[in-house]
């Protein structure tokens, strides 16, 4: 699972702010913003509570709250921000994408064939590989590319497991 710490400071280097800046108390537009959108993906990446993010951050629930709301209206009404959001949470994966752990075939098939044999030994990494398997599978049906729609769901699939880690277990 990736830290709030780790996501704070992915936000401050997408928006070249510093840090420091993000933690402070400068109420700029354009810090305010990459703050809240911080909380967001916080948010979004952690199970994290608004209480707990705001004690982590120095900041009350009701400021982080606020900042989810403000960041969530601003992407459903501005395709452009929506698309800027999408790059910042490809960084983030990208930069913290856990290490793989074994070298068995990802073809969803095969995990579902040794599932069938033994049921406890499916992981959440097992889950996370058949999604993105099965993704890939319907877009090649449907003669399509994945889109940014079904990479940001295959994305939450991923992130609502927590860890991917292969450990055994749901």
């Amino acid at each position: 699972m990736i830290s709030a710490k780790t996501i704070f400071n992915e936000v401050a280097a997408f928006r070249s702010i510093d840090t420091e800046e993000l933690l402070g108390t400068d109420r700029s537009s354009s810090i305010a913003w990459a703050r809240q959108e911080a909380y967001w993906a916080i948010r979004l990446y952690t199970s994290l509570s608004f209480h707990a993010i705001g004690r982590i951050l120095g900041r009350d629930h009701t400021t982080i709250r606020s900042g989810v709301h403000a960041v969530q209206s601003r992407r459903d009404g501005d395709l452009d921000y929506r698309n800027e959001l999408a790059e910042l949470l490809t960084k983030i994966n990208l930069r913290n994408q856990p290490e793989p752990v074994s070298t068995a075939s990802e073809y969803p098939s095969d995990i579902a064939e040794r599932v069938i044999r033994d049921p406890s030994s499916i992981t959440r990494g097992d889950i996370v590989r058949m999604a993105f398997g099965l993704m890939a599978i319907s877009a090649a049906n449907r003669n399509m590319n994945l889109n940014d729609r079904d990479a940001r769901k295959a994305t939450r699939i991923h992130l609502a497991g927590g860890k991917c880690n292969d450990q055994p277990g749901i």
